[in-house]
């Protein structure tokens, strides 16, 4: 866990060695290797796979002879392959959602790579990731079907589809709720399009997030527990901070506090200052010290940080719900967790939530026993 704060999702020591030997100054970069031999790339965390191509292009100035980096040089050619393969996915799904009057917002490691890395290599993009208006997310899945991305779930705020490869695509009914916040999937998604910037050097010139709200994206649905654990988006917000195109503390500040995100982003930027000094973000660390989130922002934040495979979806759904009634009484906090329930869980009717919460319990406490007797069996064979 990092000394900045709780939460299971922040790097593991392994992790967090390699991204200073990665990211931090070059004239240390030699000696932090050092100190992690004997380390095989090959059989890394998978949390760790999107430093291999940064450790590559490190590792040929700090340590360029070091018995690995052909291994590294091939991990970068595979990321630079598979990257260009699903862009190229991209541009023809965006010339199709284009013809059906769909201009959808990119999001996620496509957007990324794209826009704050300066070669393709340098970023490992697992899947696209689409966020359209609410009213068009029918068609969008549709228009995706068209061009060869079949559903493999039932939608319902978002929906993933896979191509013959096995290539992943998410398209999103509006914003994602980790950082739409009290304005909603529909109110979010049209406040942030309304700033949104072209990549018009793209082919189908997609519509990309401002820099701070991407920022705050990027914070939002990194500083929560995923599995695998991973790291990938400490280096893009790295990368972003690195650009200069964010924008002044206040401005930022204000952005954060609006979505509710003052939390995660202090924690990131925070992070981040702890492993590798300030590198131009003292200023905003500054900024949101003096005006940190509200208790129940703090609370929300608490909650997207708790691990473990029984506990973390029953956080997760409490944190979302604290984040999306952040300015509503606490009585109001309380009406709306059913209908927050139902829509989380896919229930029909708020009539279902109560037999869903059952079952779901049921099913957490016939695992707690199943654990305790696998492990009162392991003991009496031990």
């Amino acid at each position: 866990m990092s000394s900045t704060g709780h939460g299971s999702f922040w790097p593991s020591a392994t992790q967090r060695a390699l991204l200073e030997v990665a990211l931090g100054p070059i004239e240390e970069a030699a000696a932090r290797w050092q100190a992690l031999q004997p380390l095989d790339v090959t059989t890394l965390e998978p949390g760790a796979f999107g430093l291999l191509p940064l450790l590559h292009d490190r590792l040929i100035e700090a340590v360029p002879d070091e018995p690995q980096l052909a291994r590294l040089a091939g991990t970068y050619r595979s990321v630079w392959y598979r990257n260009r393969l699903l862009l190229d996915r991209l541009g023809t799904l965006l010339a199709v959602l284009q013809d059906d009057g769909i201009d959808p917002l990119l999001l996620g490691g496509a957007a990324a790579v794209l826009r704050w890395y300066p070669r393709l290599g340098l970023r490992p993009v697992m899947e696209l990731e689409l966020a359209v208006e609410p009213a068009d997310f029918e068609r969008a899945a549709s228009a995706a079907a068209r061009v060869g991305w079949r559903p493999s779930e039932d939608p319902r705020q978002f929906v993933r589809l896979r191509d013959d490869d096995g290539r992943m695509l998410v398209v999103h009914s509006g914003l994602p709720p980790a950082m739409a916040g009290p304005a909603g999937h529909r109110g979010a998604y049209q406040l942030v399009r309304a700033r949104a910037a072209r990549l018009e050097a793209t082919v189908g010139s997609p519509l990309v997030l401002d820099p701070a709200d991407d920022l705050l994206f990027v914070c939002a649905a990194g500083a929560r527990v995923v599995l695998p654990r991973s790291c990938q988006w400490l280096v893009d917000v790295h990368a972003m901070v690195r650009s200069g195109s964010l924008p002044q503390s206040d401005e930022l500040l204000a952005r954060a506090r609006h979505f509710h995100l003052v939390e995660p982003l202090r924690a990131t930027l925070a992070y981040l200052t702890e492993l590798l000094g300030g590198d131009g973000l003292e200023e905003h660390l500054g900024a949101l010290g003096t005006r940190p989130g509200s208790r129940r922002d703090r609370l929300a934040f608490l909650l997207a940080g708790i691990g473990g495979r029984r506990t973390v979806a029953p956080a997760q759904a409490l944190s979302i719900h604290l984040q999306a009634t952040a300015e509503e009484p606490l009585v109001r906090v309380a009406a709306r967790l059913p209908r927050t329930l139902q829509e989380r869980w896919g229930a029909g009717s708020l009539l279902e939530v109560p037999a869903l919460a059952l079952r779901k319990t049921a099913r957490l406490v016939r695992a707690e026993i199943q654990a305790g007797t696998s492990e009162r069996s392991r003991s009496a064979s031990s």
